[in-house]
């Protein structure tokens, strides 16, 4: 089994994206208005079809209400599911929460985990953890793809 660890916000989306690019928005604290675009939904279902890989999510977007339209969206128009989401460790660094989810898989068939990648425009992981970082100005790109789909198939 492969796992792609999945963030929204600079990977499904871009910084200046406009409503005519995103689809289903939701609106964030501040009044900031998110969406993802469906080119770049369409990049990620790339890496899943080429790896095999199964999505968890990763993203600030696990702790969204699932009628919000853009988990909606999520889970209406991409050619996968969501394997899982990662807990909220007391310490909300990303790297320990995705530790903290293979400890509450090991029991399931999650450990036969032969490879994982994460796919983020943050970086707050641990320097052993396989991290593609995508930029938030242009969401993921089609080069990173290729470079998670060769780390995943290797």
């Amino acid at each position: 089994m492969k796992i792609l660890f999945l963030d929204v916000d600079g990977v499904l989306n871009k910084l200046g994206s406009t409503p005519e690019t995103r689809t289903k928005q939701r609106v964030r604290e501040g009044g900031l208005i998110i969406g993802v675009e469906p080119e770049l939904c369409r990049i990620v279902e790339e890496i899943v079809e080429s790896t095999g890989c199964k999505v968890v999510l990763s993203s600030s977007w696990r702790d969204s209400d699932p009628n919000d339209e853009g988990m909606v969206y999520l889970k209406e128009n991409l050619n996968f599911g969501f394997y899982d989401i990662t807990p909220r460790t007391r310490t909300g660094f990303r790297g320990e929460d995705i530790l903290q989810w293979f400890c509450n898989n090991s029991n399931s068939d999650v450990i036969n985990c032969t490879k994982y990648a994460i796919l983020d425009d943050e970086n707050d992981f641990f320097k052993f953890q396989p991290w593609f970082q995508s930029n938030h100005e242009t969401g993921i790109t089609r080069d990173l793809a290729y470079k998670i789909i060769g780390y995943l198939n290797s």
